[in-house]
């Protein structure tokens, strides 16, 4: 899957606000099949995540679990596609010093 210059843009962009623990999230959820990413609604990492699926890259999913709803309310979980997992890796191989962030 190849995405225009723009769109690959947008997501380096997204991926520099990211905190040190989200792109580890995301670098995780990249070597495993089938992984899904929980995260606030009022999140950058939301952001990125819903930026993915606007790009087709990802998927939006019902977050499972046994919680009250307004704690369903605010977490959603999304689920990377496995043939965009090879781009977004090159995303982040392009940005080493991000994942050593103290933010």
């Amino acid at each position: 899957m190849t995405l225009p210059a723009e769109e690959k843009d947008l997501l380096i962009e997204l991926l520099r606000d990211l905190t040190p623990g989200h792109l580890s999230t995301l670098v995780a959820s990249l070597s495993e099949p089938n992984s899904q990413i929980a995260t606030s609604t009022d999140s950058k990492n939301y952001v990125f995540l819903q930026k993915l699926c606007e790009f087709g890259l990802a998927k939006k999913l019902r977050l499972d679990l046994d919680m009250p709803s307004e704690l369903q309310a605010v977490l959603t979980s999304f689920s990377i596609n496995e043939n965009a997992k090879t781009e977004i890796a090159g995303f982040l191989e392009a940005m080493p010093s991000n994942m050593d962030r103290d933010t």
